[in-house]
């Protein structure tokens, strides 16, 4: 932020500034006023643009009008305060918050400046304000679950205008503390009451800073805090948004929780898969063994029933077409494998050469 003696044109406080007793500058777009005998006689500033009515309030100089000022300021650039102890500048004590830079310089971080009396003020300024506990429900609006408030930390920039200074720094000189703020926190807790967590914290910064600002338009809040406090509102912007570290813990948890379950669930579908894969796999190699032992058998059979025919035929040509031999193939061809090979076993279809039956 620039330092006030740099005149900016929003400064972040009030400060005192240097000044004599019977004269004093004015800084650009600062403000003091005089008074006599506990009485506002007359608001010195340097705010262009702008003209201070006979109610001591700030207007618009749309017309150009021109206030009375004395030759001295005109001159030598001081305005004349007036004789000590007849009248002089108005002093008040006042509080407020600061953007301080953090330790390592890189960010501005809102912080609260000890009170200290006050006789410039600055025509145009802002302040941020902390508010925390605010409370917000965790419940969808479209869910039946029951409702949950979770508080939350919300940071607001306010920027405001000394219009009628008089209300601001010598009625009501806790304007800030006083006025402002508890009106600012009341628009703050209706506009979140519309709200869920996951719109404030999860949502659109900017989506939330455009819905604020139309909200706080809607209900009119610069008229009490004018009224009141003697400030204008300028502008209120939302600058932070603290989530809830042991409700976002909370939800971390259940993620993991939840991805742990996926995952043992997606580990006993794929255990399930494999084993049954592997059953299937074992029938069906059960099937092939099996099968490929009855191929075997068959086979072999086979190959004995041939050997039993040729031999067979072999011996019923040597015996010169023995009819009863015939008769034994035949009955031997037209029976099972089992009873041939059986039959084989027992010797008694296996014959020689000389047409007798083989001995075991």
């Amino acid at each position: 932020m620039a330092d006030a003696t740099a005149a900016p044109k929003f400064v972040d406080s009030p400060r005192p500034d240097p000044l004599y007793r019977w004269f004093t500058p004015v800084p650009q777009n600062w403000l003091a006023l005089v008074v006599r005998g506990g009485d506002l006689v007359r608001v010195i500033h340097g705010v262009k643009d702008w003209y201070v009515d006979e109610n001591f309030h700030f207007q618009p100089n749309k017309d150009g009008k021109e206030e009375i000022f004395s030759i001295t300021r005109t001159a030598l650039g001081l305005e004349f305060v007036g004789v000590p102890k007849l009248q002089g500048l108005h002093r008040y004590k006042f509080s407020w918050n600061k953007y301080w830079r953090t330790a390592d310089g890189v960010e501005l971080a809102p912080q609260a400046h000890e009170a200290e009396y006050i006789v410039f003020t600055p025509f145009d300024s802002q302040y941020p304000l902390v508010f925390s506990g605010i409370e917000v429900s965790a419940k969808d609006k479209n869910s039946d679950d029951e409702e949950a408030l979770i508080p939350i930390g919300i940071t607001v920039t306010i920027r405001i205008r000394m219009r009628r200074p008089e209300v601001a720094l010598m009625t009501n000189t806790d304007w800030l503390g006083g006025v402002v703020t508890p009106s600012i926190l009341r628009a703050i807790k209706n506009f979140v009451g519309e709200e869920t967590y996951d719109s404030m914290v999860r949502g659109s910064k900017g989506g939330v800073e455009k819905k604020f600002r139309a909200y706080i338009k809607g209900q009119d809040v610069g008229t009490e805090i004018l009224r009141d406090g003697g400030v204008e509102v300028i502008e209120i912007s939302i600058t932070d948004i603290k989530p809830n570290p042991e409700f976002e813990k909370a939800l971390v948890d259940l993620a993991v929780a939840q991805r742990d379950a996926q995952k043992t669930i997606t580990t006993a579908e794929a255990q399930k898969k494999a084993t049954i894969l592997k059953a299937e796999g074992e029938k069906r190699a059960a099937e092939l063994q099996g099968e490929g032992e009855a191929a075997a058998i068959i086979a072999k059979a086979q190959a004995d029933a041939e050997r039993i025919r040729l031999t067979t035929l072999l011996v019923a040509g040597r015996a010169g077409g023995d009819a009863s031999m015939i008769e034994k193939w035949r009955s031997i061809s037209s029976s099972n494998i089992t009873t041939m090979l059986e039959a084989g076993a027992q010797g008694g279809i296996l014959i020689g050469p000389d047409g007798k039956p083989l001995k075991n």
